[in-house]
């Protein structure tokens, strides 16, 4: 593996159940073997990284074996203990991608969206501001440089972020999920 094939951002994928520190963990690998891990937005680690026989190593400490699910997607195994037992943990990530965008910020919060994968549904319909929240849940168009995000807060704590592909009139392609499919189209709702 070439270090360059991580060059980018990557966003941490974790399912419901899942609790990291920091919350929502960005990596950013750059061609100088300096990584950043970012939490979402926030620069929260800086350091250096080398890769040798798949191994990522964060400043002399073994991260785990790298190998890639796809060109835009990669796996993080790291053998570990649960409940007493020898075990692999995997932690997958995804390269953010610029959002391809037919419609402006402003027009994709107006519309809302019917979002469906494997047994979780509901509508996207977009807050305005942090200070709109009346529930528990709200979503929020927020972005990282070119990449777009729905953004789902609970109680006031952005808890799940996915990155938009595609943005249409039609509805939004949606990615990064923690399992498959990978990748989703949430219409838009009439």
């Amino acid at each position: 593996m070439r270090c360059q094939d991580l060059n980018g951002k990557w966003l941490t994928l974790k399912d419901g159940d899942t609790y990291l520190v920091p919350d929502i963990p960005i990596l950013e690998f750059m061609d100088d073997d300096k990584i950043i891990v970012y939490d979402f937005d926030k620069p929260w680690l800086n350091g250096h990284f080398h890769v040798s026989e798949n191994v990522l190593k964060v400043n002399d400490e073994i991260w785990g074996k790298i190998s890639f699910v796809d060109r835009d997607r990669l796996r993080l195994s790291m053998k570990g203990t649960t409940n007493g037992k020898d075990t692999v943990h995997h932690t997958e990530y995804a390269r953010l991608l610029p959002t391809a965008m037919e419609l402006e910020k402003e027009e994709i919060e107006k519309l809302s969206y019917r979002f469906k994968w494997n047994d979780e549904e509901g509508i996207i319909s977009f807050n305005k501001e942090p200070s709109d929240i009346d529930d528990d849940l709200a979503f929020f168009l927020e972005n990282i440089e070119s990449v777009l995000f729905v953004s789902i807060y609970i109680k006031g704590v952005r808890e799940t972020v996915l990155p938009i592909r595609r943005a249409t009139l039609k509805g939004l392609e949606l990615y990064g999920l923690p399992d498959k499919p990978y990748v989703v189209f949430a219409p838009t709702n009439k």
